[in-house]
């Protein structure tokens, strides 16, 4: 079974808006939902939980059923940051899941995933045991202590910028989050790994994929919606 992990439990505070981002409408929709159809839609999603403030939890039922997302299966209480979030939504999987699902944590504000970054992301954990969606990075990197004056520039040729869904087996994933709890180094699943000295693999990532997070993010997304999903956006 593969299951989607929609974390949607971040108050907003870059966004200078009075709700969190993940509910504020675009088109009389709100943001979580164009995540959440982006996995209803999708053929081999069997199953949705979504890990949210707890004052908002009725508030995603009650769109859920408007706008007709029947995988949703279960609504979690958030934690403190994404990384305990993460970690109580993987608590509850193990308590009604099969250890074996495959799990896709995907950040509620990332509105544009495509089918085929939710497929390669399933595809590569498959075979290699975790994915993580990326994109190289194209943009010049300058480093800097002050935010003022730098004075060192950092090769781009192989760096990457890290998307989601991420993807992970329940049992690595809940053994994981276990360790990085009890040892102080929660993070993104890709983010312990590296820390643990593993490898993380790498699947398709894409500029429309990106995480809304200040208000010039919503008017990019606003654009975003009247192109169409074909058109290659580089």
């Amino acid at each position: 079974m593969n299951i989607a992990m929609i974390i949607a439990g971040g108050v907003g505070s870059r966004s200078a808006q009075e709700i969190p981002k993940q509910f504020l409408t675009v088109n009389e929709i709100p943001i979580l939902i164009y995540t959440l159809q982006a996995f209803q839609e999708h053929e081999k999603i069997d199953k949705i939980i979504v890990v949210t403030l707890s004052g908002w939890k009725e508030v995603v039922a009650a769109y859920c059923r408007q706008f007709k997302i029947h995988k949703l299966s279960q609504i979690i209480d958030g934690g403190n940051s994404r990384f305990l979030s993460m970690k109580n939504g993987v608590k509850y999987l193990d308590t009604t899941e099969s250890p074996d699902d495959l799990v896709l944590v995907h950040d509620g504000n990332r509105p544009l995933v495509s089918s085929d970054i939710i497929d390669d992301a399933i595809i590569k954990c498959k075979k290699y045991g975790n994915a993580l969606p990326a994109l190289a990075c194209v943009n010049s990197i300058y480093k800097s202590d002050n935010g003022t004056t730098s004075e060192e520039t950092v090769r781009r040729d192989n760096l990457y910028k890290g998307q989601s869904p991420e993807a992970m087996k329940l049992s690595e994933l809940s053994k994981l989050c276990d360790q990085a709890a009890s040892e102080n180094f929660g993070d993104t699943i890709a983010g312990m790994l590296t820390h643990l000295g593993a490898t993380v693999y790498l699947s398709k990532g894409s500029e429309r994929n990106f995480k809304i997070t200040t208000p010039g993010d919503i008017d990019i997304f606003k654009a975003l919606l009247t192109i169409p999903k074909t058109t290659p956006v580089k």
